[in-house]
């Protein structure tokens, strides 16, 4: 699948009024009220520290998300895109200078109740559903994207600085630079519960990992990990013997 979203750059360079442009990109087509709502209230609370500011961030970002549930801590610098596409449900704990992109309508992010996420962890989705299951923590300075969704099982850890990559750019073109190129995607992301991630793994899309499987540090998946096998190198393969239930 090829699929040219644009980046939020060139959704700006379009032709067109720069206040309005900078609303599509960012809030979709509600108003702009909505806009200056969600602008003044990350001016005015984003930055705060402590437990003074992530009430406040929890307070004041509530009513313009789909749904901010219980007992939910945003810390400081949080920055979303489309917060309407966007579940954070009851107990979750969000660190600092976390972002969650979703970058068109066909998107939606879900952060299942208990999940604890790191510093500096970045979900980008351009399309299809992102959703991390209950209980599940993710490592600081991690990446999870994607195109044609990404669903991440229950009571899972995935370690610091890990991506799993929901897509790739076109190479086709030798005369236009990667990054310009389109998007492309080999499907869908899955992974099952109680599964653990080591740090600085990369896997690739349309890679599916079993329940209770284990992904070595600094691993590059390729290919589907089997339930409850362990797999490790560049790129991963089952190590013989490791099997967990």
């Amino acid at each position: 699948m090829e699929k040219d979203i644009g980046s939020v750059q060139r959704q700006l360079a379009k032709p067109g009024n720069a206040l309005t442009k900078y609303k599509e990109a960012m809030v979709g087509d509600r108003g702009l009220l909505y806009m200056v709502y969600l602008e003044l209230s990350v001016l005015l609370i984003g930055s705060l520290q402590g437990s003074l500011g992530a009430a406040a961030r929890n307070l004041l970002l509530r009513p313009a998300f789909r749904h901010i549930g219980r007992k939910v801590k945003i810390s400081r610098d949080f920055s979303f895109r489309l917060p309407y596409r966007i579940e954070i449900h009851d107990g979750c704990c969000i660190g600092n200078e976390v972002t969650l992109n979703v970058k068109s309508e066909e998107g939606e992010i879900i952060l299942g109740a208990g999940t604890c996420i790191g510093d500096k962890v970045i979900f980008s989705c351009p399309g299809g559903r992102l959703e991390v299951g209950q209980g599940t923590t993710i490592g600081r300075h991690s990446r999870l994207g994607s195109l044609m969704g990404l669903s991440v099982g229950k009571n899972c850890v995935i370690g610091e600085g890990s991506y799993i990559v929901g897509a790739g750019h076109a190479i086709s073109a030798l005369d236009i630079p990667i990054i310009n190129q389109p998007i492309t995607c080999k499907g869908e992301n899955r992974v099952g519960d109680n599964v653990v991630i080591g740090d600085r793994v990369t896997i690739l899309d349309g890679v599916v990992i079993g329940n209770n499987a284990v992904v070595e540090s600094d691993s590059v998946v390729i290919r589907d990990v089997e339930a409850g096998c362990c797999v490790a190198g560049i790129p991963a393969a089952v190590k013989p013997g490791a099997k967990f239930s």
